[in-house]
Formats: C-alpha cells, sequence, structure tokens
C-alpha cells in the first residue's frame, strides 16, 4: 500500500526564536535595534529580510 508520512517541519523565524529568548516583544525588540515593530513581524513572517545597510551604532 501506498502510505504517506507526514513530517512536522519547524517554520519558526531564527529571528523569532532569538527574540522569545530574549523575552521580548516585537516591539521592544525593534525599539532596540532602531526600526518598528511591523517591520519585525514582517521578517520573521519572511515577507521581507533585513538590510545590513543602518544596522549598528
Amino acid at each position: 500500500m501506498n502510505q504517506r508520512r507526514h513530517v512536522k517541519v519547524s517554520s519558526e523565524s531564527p529571528l523569532k526564536k532569538l527574540r522569545e529568548e530574549l523575552n521580548m516583544s516585537q516591539e521592544g525588540f525593534a525599539r532596540q535595534i532602531g526600526t518598528s515593530g511591523r517591520i519585525i513581524s514582517r521578517w520573521e513572517r519572511g515577507d521581507s529580510v533585513p538590510s545590513l545597510i543602518g544596522i549598528g551604532p
């Protein structure tokens, strides 16, 4: 018989995992790195990616 196996793949964003390990909200994390909560949400969903330009001291 042809049986299908279902494998659960974690789709959790590494950014979201880090943010949650730091016990921070999207808004709080965004403030710390100088962006908005909306941008963090987009990054975590994979709708956009961070630009390295403008990140840093």
